[in-house]
């Protein structure tokens, strides 16, 4: 065992522990099994991206992180473990403090609100949508999965590479219009009864999820999908988890196969892509905590600076971080550096040491709590599909910082434009109602 037989089992038994009272906790303060409430998804995907690896590094000598080269120092890998742990009781316990009742969301509700003026609308934005990605893809020369298919000789991950990391400009406009936006209208037709339209966006973000050959936003779309059936049904029986479960899988099992040519049994397969799944965030912990020892802290410096605004220049961690790595091993790749991503308080202790840890948990839990109360009274006043689309769409941003960092979340489009746009298209259909109502009288 890593951390040798006594220590590594008293890890694995503390973890388990730690597993069932940050369970207990969570279900009794989110009043159940609820995916549709903002703590207790942000919890499923904490244990999944972050806690459940950091113990497994602690316990087995696994090929990922032999891979890595992080047994070398498993004194990294305790100190990750104490890290990830700290966060399973004071997430939720924060929100406790904050709020002083449970965290239940606000009953299912809605009002009809359909028109088919307010359609033509979302038609108009969807096709401007595409017309970006038509654009985006002239910019890289034609989008990755089509390329490929045209000619098998190219490199997935190079073809990756350019339309992600290596893409010069401003990506974040793309991405904003031709797989943000869209996934805002899908959520929000989920609520409504344009059921064409909601199926030709289903389509479509299924197109965008696997056109970089990435694995996880396919994946991810379908918890999507899920956390808006449990929305709308309130709970979630066992055969629809079981079938989500089967069909995640078999799409994991696909994807290795075609977008990364895995070779082997489907044990060997799955195998592979569970340690990518339950590993692959927590593994860049330890070397973010290298990088801190090797280069020191940093003093915040990769935190955002927008037009150069603030007097530092921009440390793109998380490439910095991998690049550091390669170097240490000399692995060439190509060309092609890559990213290390994993749970937030690794890039807040290579700027500030432990106490950039402690910020980071409690501005984190803060951050979370107003979100909640956002959320929460957008539907007690309006009960609207656009109180819901903003809320459903808000939990799972927010599960996307377990496996990443949230320093540039003040000035983050993803969640700025989409509230705006969710909000706009309920001031217009007011006005639409105000004007029908003018006319009336």
């Amino acid at each position: 065992m890593v951390q040798g037989t006594l220590i590594s089992i008293l890890i694995l038994l503390s973890s388990l522990i730690i597993l069932f009272f940050t369970y207990r906790i969570v279900t009794y303060e989110c009043g159940g099994f609820r995916l549709d409430n903002v703590v207790f998804f942000f919890m499923i995907c904490y244990v999944v991206y972050a806690f459940i690896g950091s113990v497994l590094f602690n316990v087995f000598y696994l090929p990922h992180g032999r891979q890595y080269h992080i047994y070398e120092t498993p004194g990294y890998l305790t100190t990750t473990w104490i890290i990830v742990a700290f966060g399973m009781f004071f997430i939720p316990l924060s929100q406790k403090v904050f709020t002083r009742n449970k965290l239940q969301s606000v009953p299912y509700s809605l009002r009809n609100t359909d028109s088919h003026l307010e359609k033509l609308l979302l038609y108009f934005i969807f096709a401007f949508c595409c017309f970006i990605l038509f654009s985006y893809s002239k910019k890289i020369g034609g989008i990755p999965l089509i390329r490929y298919l045209k000619d098998r000789s190219l490199s997935q991950a190079f073809l990756r590479s350019e339309a992600t990391n290596n893409f010069s400009g401003h990506a974040w406009r793309y991405v904003l219009f031709y797989e943000t936006i869209p996934k805002v209208l899908l959520i929000l037709t989920c609520f409504s009864s344009y059921k064409r339209f909601r199926n030709i966006l289903f389509i479509y973000n299924c197109f965008i999820a696997v056109m970089t050959f990435q694995k996880g936003p396919l994946i991810n779309l379908f918890l999507l999908l899920l956390i808006i059936y449990a929305r709308k049904k309130g709970k979630l029986s066992k055969k629809v988890i079981f079938f989500v479960g089967i069909l995640c899988i078999l799409l994991i099992l696909l994807m290795y196969i075609f977008f990364m040519n895995a070779k082997g049994s489907i044990v060997s397969i799955l195998e592979g892509a569970a340690g990518r799944i339950f590993l692959g965030q927590i593994l860049c912990f330890p070397w973010f905590m290298k990088y801190a020892d090797y280069f020191g802290f940093i003093g915040g410096t990769s935190f955002p600076n927008p037009h150069g605004i603030f007097p530092f220049e921009l440390n793109r961690l998380t490439v910095n971080v991998m690049k550091f790595y390669k170097d240490s091993y000399q692995i060439d790749s190509q060309g092609v550096v890559g990213s290390m991503l994993t749970v937030f308080p690794a890039e807040w202790y290579v700027n500030f040491g432990w106490i950039g840890i402690i910020i980071s948990f409690i501005l984190f839990a803060f951050i979370m709590f107003f979100v909640i109360r956002f959320c929460n009274k957008q539907i007690r006043i309006y009960h609207d599909k656009y109180a819901e689309a903003l809320f459903v769409y808000l939990i799972f941003y927010m599960s996307k910082f377990a496996s990443t960092s949230f320093t540039g979340i003040i000035i983050d489009e993803s969640w700025i434009i989409p509230v705006l746009l969710l909000l706009g298209f309920r001031k217009v259909r007011s006005s639409f109602n105000y004007l029908k109502y003018r006319r009336g009288a």
